[in-house]
């Protein structure tokens, strides 16, 4: 059975249609108590819920697969953006919507998306939400829907998952993610990187740029690390993508950087450079994590960024 392709900018989805909820266990918020059966029972006044519990991330995205195989009209994921991005990239192309239920740390996409924190509220929005369609970035053909990059942010962003994963961290919230960053900042011996980056902007020219950097973002969105704000303007459904590089200085202005945007301010001018761009190849001077959606998604050194334009579906 072939699963109802959603047009883009839809109607909520039909009344009576079947939807799969795959709930990662491991996320921050899943092991609250009787989320399940609210979101099951608030979904169940319209369509026919079937909620999975894949065994890890690989997991997920082999079961987000065979639900479309079955019939599923829309997948709602519920957990948080490395769960998505595991969803996201299995199913991105196909047509079947998107949802969430935001139960991680940073909910970036969630947030990006105006997705109620509440599991009642997010359910809601499943079933009473237009579906529209994102853009969504690839990373050597690993997709990511939010914000990626290297340098320090990568090394941050890591780390804030070892830690949240292996401490009892979660009081924090997305309190760890400038945390984990200050601490980079402050403790790693080599913060910049030399990088190479040739890129096609939104009128087909391409452009070379070589740099000392701490950090180059990917973005496709205006915020990160659970609403840290970038100085670009991103929007998932424009059809290009921000390069961020933040140039080698200081490690107090660095730290100064990262005070502002986690009190919610735009950086100062001048601590980013911002180019848009369509497709970019990124060349380190060295090996280096790239990561996307605050997971890694590559390694090596150099990585092939392309935009596949309005490729999810997505409830929001």
């Amino acid at each position: 059975m072939l699963a109802r392709r959603i047009e883009p900018d839809a109607e909520p989805l039909p009344r009576g249609a079947a939807v799969a909820i795959l709930v990662n266990r491991a996320a921050r918020s899943t092991a609250r108590v009787r989320w399940e059966p609210v979101v099951a029972k608030i979904l169940g006044r319209r369509v026919v819920p079937e909620v999975l519990h894949p065994d890890g991330e690989m997991a997920m995205a082999a079961a987000a697969r065979a639900s479309i195989a079955r019939g599923a009209a829309a997948i709602v994921v519920a957990g948080g953006d490395g769960t998505i991005n595991r969803v996201a990239d299995a199913i991105a192309g196909r047509g079947v919507p998107l949802g969430l239920i935001p139960l991680g740390t940073a909910n970036d996409l969630a947030r990006e998306l105006d997705i109620p924190a509440g599991v009642a509220g997010a359910a809601r929005r499943v079933i009473d939400g237009t579906i529209r369609t994102i853009d969504v970035l690839e990373v050597n053909g690993r997709a990511f829907c939010t914000v990626g990059g290297l340098g320090v942010a990568a090394d941050a962003a890591l780390a804030a998952n070892r830690a949240r994963r292996r401490l009892p961290l979660s009081a924090l919230g997305s309190g760890i993610y400038p945390l984990a960053a200050a601490a980079t900042i402050a403790l790693r011996p080599r913060l910049a990187r030399s990088i190479r980056v040739t890129f096609s902007d939104p009128r087909g020219i391409e452009h070379v740029f070589e740099a000392e950097v701490h950090a180059l973002l990917v973005a496709n969105q205006r915020s990160l690390g659970g609403g840290l704000p970038l100085p670009s303007a991103s929007a998932n459904d424009d059809g290009v993508f921000e390069l961020c590089a933040v140039p080698a200085g200081s490690r107090v202005g660095l730290l100064a950087t990262l005070a502002r945007m986690a009190s919610g301010r735009a950086p100062a001018p001048g601590s980013f450079t911002v180019e848009r761009a369509v497709r970019a190849r990124i060349e380190c001077d060295g090996p280096a994590p790239f990561f996307g959606d605050g997971e890694e998604l590559a390694r090596g050194r150099s990585f092939d960024v392309r935009l596949r334009r309005r490729a999810l579906p997505v409830i929001c």
